[in-house]
């Protein structure tokens, strides 16, 4: 048998043998673990934290270069957190979107070895906050030269780089992200061999473009399509690695600390051992955190270890923790929260003049704001308001690819969803306001519904701001969020109707105005503690001198 024949025969017969150990957990499983974990926790709960000392150490080979091979966290062992067996000739990768597949499990508990490791962060909402939110864009024909960004859908306006720069010095010392791996020893017959120790933070993206056939048909071939989005189709923009993975499982950024130090090993006796960790994201360099079905973005702290069983194998050790990026609102951008909206003009020859103002054009989501509508009509106008209605409107955009050439479009794929936010009907309209030339109306308490926490809600497609540059694409955003916040008027004329006195359809007019929705998260760095006046009292208050420094709440 030649050598490659072998190779390729001991790696097929390697493949086999893991997938037949591969085995399901049952719900009766996993109480006894636990069960049996919880007596072995009782019995070692008094033994006190034992660092970890330099003569515990021992030299170990340097690793040969590993191959890449794709797993599954539910087919591992220990609830989905031990490679068993691991030889060590391959570099095991998983797809992190799919969390059926890859759920997020922080905590191993091995009763067979008697040890449980646990990966602990000190952030309690998992949240990493970065000041780096960026909201303009080049634009020559303004007087600043710049323009915000959420006023077009447009994934070709994206932030200028002065712009980046200018939040880069003022925030360079970056955010930092902390916690600990702690791991607990029970196994008195033999100490726990540790080989290697290292954490990550890792950055995964899926983007998407749509690839167009910009060729022109004939109207034959129009008739052969299906429907009109033939032409149009959306693709994960994936190329393959090694000719084993999709380039998208592969992370887009990663810190990597290794938290044993090369070449050593640690001889773990019965105790309790911390390992600390501190991750420190310098801004501009991470993107925003983000779930829709033309883009995602998700982050891992991921703790990897190995270590030799109790049958003298290797056994490796991946724990999982979600942890978002929000990128916030910089406090110079904390004018547009009070900045107001005011839209005026005429219709139909000046038959009735219009004037709509929005109070912020910054809108928090959970939040109540105010639309005002003032209408003035010419005395020769008949016209009468039937329906007033205030929608939410978001447009998700990706680039357009030519399906032909590869060649990036100016164009962008637009998919656009909307809300109901206010809708209220006028009955007899006509007959009701019909001398009235001047009409005012006042909408408050308008409301954009909370993020939705299921994908199966009515508005699981809302999401707030979102632009991120693409990785593949140049000057490009591989995913934008837009909003406009619409107001709708259905209007009748009654001076408007055929010869047998019916009345001609009514008109629909409609103001878009484009708005910044922010959630919660954003807004943290423009949060002031509330202002509180000073105490009045009669006569000043006595100061008295003391051995302490005085105490400050």
């Amino acid at each position: 048998m030649s050598l490659m024949n072998r190779l390729s025969f001991e790696r097929t017969m390697g493949l086999k043998l893991y997938e037949r150990t591969v085995r399901s957990v049952s719900s009766m499983a996993v109480a006894s673990d636990f069960s049996r974990w919880n007596q072995m926790r009782q019995a070692i709960e008094r033994t006190p934290t034992k660092p970890l000392s330099t003569d515990e150490t021992m030299d170990r080979d340097t690793p040969e270069p590993a191959s890449r091979k794709l797993l599954k966290f539910v087919n591992l062992k220990n609830l989905g957190t031990t490679i068993r067996n691991d030889s060590g000739h391959y570099e095991y990768y998983y797809n992190p979107i799919e969390l059926g597949s890859n759920p997020y499990n922080w905590l191993c508990v091995d009763t067979e070895n008697k040890f449980s490791i646990e990966l602990i962060l000190d952030q309690p909402n998992e949240k990493i906050y970065l000041p780096d939110l960026p909201m303009r864009r080049d634009d020559p024909s303004s007087l600043s030269r710049t323009a915000p960004i959420f006023e077009s859908s447009s994934t070709a306006n994206i932030p200028n780089a002065n712009n980046l720069s200018h939040i880069r010095d003022n925030f360079s010392s970056g955010v930092s992200i902390s916690g600990t791996v702690r791991m607990i020893v029970a196994n008195t017959e033999r100490p726990i061999i540790m080989k290697s120790h290292a954490i990550y933070l890792k950055c995964f993206i899926g983007e998407y473009a749509c690839f167009v056939d910009t060729n022109k048909k004939s109207w034959r071939d129009r008739l052969n399509m299906k429907r009109e989005s033939d032409e149009k189709v959306i693709k994960l923009l994936s190329h393959p690695v090694d000719g084993v993975l999709d380039s998208y499982l592969l992370p887009f950024k990663v810190i990597k600390l290794d938290l044993l130090p090369e070449r050593q090993m640690k001889c773990l006796t019965p105790g309790v051992y911390e390992f600390p960790f501190t991750f420190t994201v310098n801004l501009n360099e991470f993107p925003s955190s983000c779930e829709t079905i033309l883009g995602t973005t998700a982050y891992r702290i991921e703790s990897r270890m190995n270590i030799s069983n109790s049958r003298g194998k290797n056994d490796t050790i991946i724990l999982t923790r979600r942890v978002d990026v929000k990128r916030v609102l910089s406090i110079s951008d904390i004018i547009m929260k009070y900045e107001s909206i005011n839209i005026e003009g005429s219709w139909n020859r000046e038959e009735f003049f219009y004037n709509i103002m929005l109070a912020t054009k910054m809108i928090e989501i959970g939040e109540p704001f105010k639309l005002t509508i003032g209408i003035m009509k010419s005395l020769h106008s008949k016209m009468t308001i039937e329906n007033i209605k205030v929608l939410l409107a978001q447009s998700t955009s990706v680039p357009c690819i030519d399906c032909d050439t590869d060649m990036l479009l100016t164009t962008s794929y637009v998919k656009k969803n909307a809300c109901e936010l206010y809708d209220c009907q006028f009955p007899n309209g006509r007959r009701k306001i019909e001398n009235e030339f001047h009409q005012f109306y006042e909408i408050d308490n308008l409301l954009v519904p909370e993020l939705a926490g299921t994908s199966c809600s009515t508005n699981a497609w809302l999401r707030p701001f979102y632009c991120e540059p693409s990785a593949q694409l140049r000057k490009r955003a591989r995913l934008k969020i837009t909003h406009t916040l619409n107001v709708q008027l259905t209007l009748n004329n009654c001076s408007r109707s055929d010869g047998s006195g019916t009345l001609k359809p009514m008109t629909y007019l409609t103001f878009r105005i484009p708005i910044l929705l922010v959630d919660n998260d954003m807004l943290g760095n423009l949060s002031l503690p509330t202002y509180r006046p000073p105490c009045e009292t009669s006569s000043p208050p006595a100061y008295t001198l003391s051995a302490d420094p005085p105490a400050y709440g």
